[in-house]
């Protein structure tokens, strides 16, 4: 077997400016899933449920928060989930989420297999793969849209 790879998350490319400034995001993936990490600052109160429309994906989505709270609405259900806690959002689960409160929100996303719309956040490991990850069964979900207007 040849010598596995070694990752520092410190050198992980950032996309960066994301949801008018409010979000960075980086990523790294293996052959049949992806993780992704997110650091957010909440929007102002009162907009915060409206900067994320519902959406579902075809991938399995395990959702832990390192800090901050988080907000994920699900089937019609609301759940507020804290530090160190997870929550599993099984694929086709129609959900958005939104960070929750005045505090930062640092978090980190799994899914499985990769996410084909998120596979520019692990371009850098392209020499690795060679594939583009599972297209997204919906491409018209689109989960972000800005708050409503005035």
């Amino acid at each position: 077997m040849s010598r596995l790879p070694v990752y520092r998350i410190a050198d992980i490319p950032r996309e960066k400016q994301l949801h008018e400034g409010r979000m960075t995001r980086y990523s790294i993936r293996t052959k049949n899933a992806q993780i992704v990490f997110a650091d957010i600052v909440p929007q102002p109160m009162g907009s915060q449920r409206y900067h994320r429309k519902p959406h579902d994906h075809p991938h399995d989505m395990l959702l832990i928060v390192v800090k901050g709270t988080m907000r994920m609405e699900i089937a019609g259900e609301e759940y507020d989930i804290g530090p160190n806690e997870v929550m599993d959002v099984p694929a086709f689960a129609m959900h958005r989420g939104y960070a929750l409160g005045s505090a930062p929100v640092s978090l980190i996303e799994i899914f499985s297999p990769v996410r084909h719309d998120y596979i520019h956040l692990v371009a850098w490991q392209e020499e690795a793969f060679g594939d583009d990850g599972v297209p997204w069964i919906r491409k018209e979900h689109n989960s972000w849209n800005p708050p409503p207007g005035p």
